[in-house]
Formats: structure tokens, sequence, C-alpha cells
């Protein structure tokens, strides 16, 4: 998105359409990071599960 040089220079109209635009795109962010977070979480969990497997496993044979 370009933004305009001077802000100030747009109509109240204009800039009711770039603050919808923004928030717009400000909203799509935060659903990207929560969806990233909640994938970062399960891998997380994942790791964990495998490697408290891996440790019993290891308790196991020694």
């Amino acid at each position: 998105m370009d933004l305009p040089a001077d802000l100030n220079a747009l109509s109240p109209e204009q800039l009711r359409a770039l603050a919808a635009q923004l928030m717009a795109q400000v909203e799509d962010r935060d659903r990207e990071i929560q969806e990233k977070t909640r994938e970062v979480d399960e891998r997380e969990r994942e790791l964990h599960y495998r490697q408290t497997r891996i440790d019993q496993l290891t308790h196991e044979i020694s």
C-alpha cells in the first residue's frame, strides 16, 4: 500500500477509507500471528512429547 506523502491533503472520506484499509490489514496480520502461534505451540507440544518418549526409552534401555 502506498501512503500519500501528505495525509493533510486527504479528504475526510479518503482518510476514513485509508483507516479502514489499515484496520483490515491489522486484523489480517493478527489472524496470521494467532495461526502461527498455534502452529508453534503445537510443534512445541509434539517435540516435548517426543523428547519425553526418547528419555523414557533411553532410561528403560540403561
